[in-house]
């Protein structure tokens, strides 16, 4: 791990961890993370992440789509579209959240890119869409950290809502 994140360490660990099996630090994902997208930001790396930890603190999610009905489950699939109108919707209407899925299931969200202006504060639509990698019915699973159970709405917030941040 860069020495400069070690200020921003548990935040990055809570809110930015890897879910790969076996899990590990997050720390490949922080680095990859920064080397195909925060080094032409003219950020620092410590900037770029609290940046990227603001916008997923402020583009809040998973309250989002619990606005519109969508919460993390195991058994409830959801369509693309709404998922997608719920993000755009809840940010102003003008974003363009794309959804990519895992390689394994294309029915299984595994994050929602969101594009930011040149100062990482406002979000925007992106320049440069691409094309969303799942199904038209998708599934948000819950990440808890020992169970993967349907949860209620209202425990839709306790649920890890990481957010990769790309300049456009």
């Amino acid at each position: 791990m860069a020495p400069q994140l070690q200020p921003i360490l548990t935040d990055l660990q809570e809110y930015w961890p890897s879910i790969s099996c076996p899990s590990n630090s997050g720390e490949s994902d922080w680095e990859s993370t920064w080397n195909d997208n925060g080094i032409c930001t003219g950020f620092t790396q410590v900037q770029y992440f609290t940046k990227a930890l603001a916008l997923r603190s402020s583009a809040d999610l998973l309250n989002l789509l619990a606005d519109k009905g969508i919460a993390p489950s195991s058994s409830r699939s959801y369509n693309r579209t709404d998922v997608v109108n719920a993000i755009n919707d809840g940010l102003g209407g003008t974003q363009t959240a794309v959804l990519h899925c895992g390689s394994n299931s294309s029915s299984i969200i595994r994050n929602v890119r969101l594009c930011t202006d040149s100062t990482a504060s406002t979000f925007i639509s992106c320049s440069d869409p691409t094309p969303s990698t799942c199904a038209e019915m998708v599934t948000l699973l819950p990440l808890a950290s020992t169970t993967v159970e349907d949860v209620s709405l209202e425990d839709a917030s306790e649920f890890i809502n990481p957010i990769k941040m790309v300049v456009s």
